[in-house]
């Protein structure tokens, strides 16, 4: 299973016949669809997501996940990021950032002449003013959809669980982040609002990760 975000409308990517029970929000409409296999589908699903205010979103099934995936890589230009869950070491907080209106984890693009491990690692040091982080265990990537004037762009950020034994977080203004706190990461989804809905699903990912070590 995928999941892909246009704005914070979902779109999940599912093999045949296999169940979904979307744990994280039962106010949310879901249209299940068999997955057509071309380009306009694609972008019909976009618009409906694009254009609705309702809590609403798409079940896609193909044949396998993975190549109904591969069909929106090659119908949208794609970007790729990396950042990271960074954990204080002396407790269980993370590191949260403000940054245009939202509650964010730190993130950035990957530079063409690095691994997607050591721009996860330079984007979290930047964005937190951190001198040391260690990177832990990739967690997850997600997948969101967005316009970029007359284009649309798929975003895939790569997420890592990271370490730092530094306790003073300065927020990196010149990219627009107003804060950096350290905080619980269940009140991080429960009440540091507004927050992206792909964020909260790798909190969620880390919490349920960190409860089985």
């Amino acid at each position: 299973m995928y999941k892909i975000y246009v704005k914070d409308h979902p779109i999940v990517l599912l093999s045949s016949s296999q169940p979904f029970n979307d744990e994280s929000d039962n106010k949310r409409s879901w249209i299940r669809l068999p997955f057509r296999g071309n380009t306009k589908h694609l972008h019909a699903v976009v618009d409906n997501l694009e254009k609705t205010s309702k809590p609403m979103g798409f079940i896609l099934e193909g044949k396998d996940a993975e190549t109904v995936l591969q069909h929106f890589i090659r119908t949208f230009t794609t970007i790729s990021a990396a950042g990271g869950v960074v954990q204080y070491r002396q407790s269980s907080e993370i590191a949260l950032i403000f940054r245009r209106g939202y509650w964010d984890l730190p993130k950035g693009k990957i530079d063409p002449d690095e691994s997607v491990e050591q721009a996860a690692v330079r984007e979290v040091r930047e964005e937190l003013g951190l001198q040391a982080v260690q990177l832990h265990a990739p967690l997850c990537k997600t997948y969101h959809i967005y316009r970029d004037r007359y284009q649309r762009i798929l975003k895939i950020t790569h997420w890592y669980h990271m370490h730092t034994a530094e306790e003073e977080l300065h927020p990196q203004t010149e990219e627009d982040i107003e804060v950096a706190v350290w905080v619980d990461p269940q009140m991080a989804i429960t009440v540091y609002r507004p927050m992206y809905e792909n964020i909260k699903d790798v909190l969620r990912l880390y919490i349920k990760k960190m409860h089985h070590t």
